[in-house]
C-alpha cells in the first residue's frame, strides 16, 4: 500500500485536527486475569509468566490464531508480544518487539495522545478504543485500536487489538469527494438501489418490472430542482417509475438499455417546466454491473432547453439560408432564360421592316424582359 494513498486525517476532526481520535472510553474498571487460563507449564520456576514463551503456551496459540494484529504492552509502553497477524501489515512482525507502542504513531502530537490513553488504561484499568494512523514496520495503516488491561500473576499488561480500516477509510474519503463533486455538477443525478440484482438472462419485461421498482438512495440538489423539490432528501425512497415513467421516448430508452446489457444509454424528452413552458431534458441511464448482473444504477438528467433553443435557431437560420440559395439559383436560371428570349427578339427585329406592326410588338416584348427601376 503506497503511503501517498493513505488518508491522513479523520473527516470528523477537520484537516487540522489530530489523527488519533478517541472514540470510546468507559468508567467501568475491567481487567482480564489470565492466570487461571495458564497451566503450570506456562510458568517459569519463579512462578511468573515468561512472555518469551507465549507462542508455545495454550493461550499463546489462541492469540496466534486471531486474524487481526494482537500486541502485549508492559507498563513502560514497550511491546513485549505480537502475534502472526501483524505480518499482514508488517514484513517481519518480530521487528517491532521491544519498541515503544506510542511510537507506532508517526506524529509527535499523536504519540502524546496515545501515551495518555495507555497510561489511563494501566491506572484506571478501563478499556479504551481509538482510531489513528499507525506505522508498523515500513507500512502505514489507518487503524482502530482496542486497549484492555490484563494481568498475569502479579504482572499487569495491556492487550492491544489493531483493526486495519484503511480500505474503509479510503472508501469514506472517496465517497466524501464524490459527494462534493456530484453536488457541484450542473447535471441532475440520482442513485437507485434494487431489491434484487437483475441479470441479462431475465425476460425483458421481468427485468423492466424489477428496475422500475428500484428506489432512490442518493443524489444531488440539481436533480431535486429538475423535479421541483427543494432538497434531494425529499426524493429519497421514491421509485424509479415515479421519476422516470415508462412512457414516450422513455420506453425505447429502457428497452435499449436492457437489451444491450445496461451500458450508458441516453435519450431526449420534452416535458413541462415549473414555469408552465416546455423544457427539454437529456436522460441517461448508467448501470452498475458485475458479471452481467445489474446491482444498481444511476439516472442522470440534464436540462438542455437552451441547447435545444439554439439548435432550433440554427436550424431556422439554415433553412433561411437554403431558401436564399434556392431563390438565387432560380433567379440565375430565370436570367438565363430571359437572355435567350432577348436574343431571339433582337434577331427578329433585325429581319423585320421598321414600318411593320411586328416591330412595335417586338419592342414591347423586349421592354417586358427588364425589371422597371423604382
Amino acid at each position: 500500500m503506497a503511503e501517498k494513498d493513505l488518508p491522513t486525517f479523520d473527516p470528523a476532526e477537520g484537516e487540522d485536527g489530530p489523527q488519533v481520535v478517541e472514540v470510546l472510553g468507559t468508567a467501568v474498571t475491567e481487567t482480564i486475569n489470565l492466570t487461571d487460563v495458564l497451566t503450570t507449564a506456562d510458568l517459569t520456576t519463579s512462578a511468573s509468566f515468561d512472555l518469551r514463551e507465549i507462542k508455545q503456551a495454550e493461550y499463546g496459540k489462541l492469540l496466534q490464531s486471531v486474524p487481526i494484529p494482537v500486541l502485549f504492552i508492559d507498563p513502560r509502553g514497550t511491546i513485549v508480544f505480537v502475534n502472526k497477524a501483524v505480518s499482514i501489515v508488517a514484513e517481519d512482525e518480530w521487528k517491532i518487539l521491544g519498541t515503544s507502542f506510542p511510537e507506532l504513531f508517526p506524529d509527535a502530537r499523536e504519540i502524546k495522545h496515545v501515551t495518555r490513553i495507555l497510561e489511563a488504561v494501566f491506572t484506571e484499568r478501563t478499556p479504551r478504543t481509538f482510531k489513528g494512523v499507525l506505522k508498523i514496520g515500513k507500512q502505514k495503516i489507518w487503524g482502530r485500536t482496542h486497549l484492555r488491561s490484563i494481568r498475569v500473576k502479579e504482572q499487569q499488561l495491556v492487550l492491544a487489538l489493531v483493526e486495519d480500516l484503511t480500505p474503509e477509510k479510503r472508501r469514506l474519503l472517496l465517497n466524501e469527494k464524490y459527494k462534493k463533486l456530484v453536488d457541484l455538477l450542473s447535471i441532475g443525478i440520482v442513485e437507485f438501489a434494487l431489491t434484487r440484482p437483475v441479470t441479462t438472462e431475465l425476460p425483458r419485461e421481468e427485468a423492466l418490472a424489477r428496475i422500475l421498482q428500484a428506489r432512490a438512495v442518493d443524489g444531488n440538489a440539481e436533480f431535486a430542482r429538475i423535479h421541483r423539490f427543494g432538497r434531494i432528501n425529499e426524493l429519497l425512497g421514491t421509485r424509479l417509475k415515479q421519476l422516470f415513467p415508462l412512457e414516450g421516448e422513455n420506453r425505447a430508452l429502457y428497452h435499449t438499455w436492457i437489451r444491450r446489457g445496461f451500458p450508458i444509454c441516453s435519450a431526449e424528452t420534452k416535458e413541462a417546466s415549473t414555469r408552465g413552458t416546455t423544457c427539454y431534458l437529456e436522460n441517461t441511464l448508467i448501470g452498475i454491473v458485475k458479471n452481467t448482473r445489474l446491482l444498481g444504477f444511476w439516472l442522470a438528467k440534464r436540462d438542455i432547453t437552451e441547447r435545444q433553443a439554439l439548435r432550433e435557431e440554427t436550424l431556422r437560420a439554415q433553412k433561411l439560408e437554403s431558401i436564399g440559395i434556392l431563390a438565387g439559383g432560380i433567379a440565375h436560371d430565370f436570367n438565363n432564360i430571359l437572355s435567350g428570349i432577348l436574343g431571339n427578339i433582337n434577331l427578329a427585329r433585325m429581319w423585320t421592316n421598321a414600318q411593320e406592326k411586328a416591330t412595335s410588338d417586338l419592342s414591347k416584348r423586349k421592354k417586358a424582359c427588364f425589371v422597371p427601376k423604382t
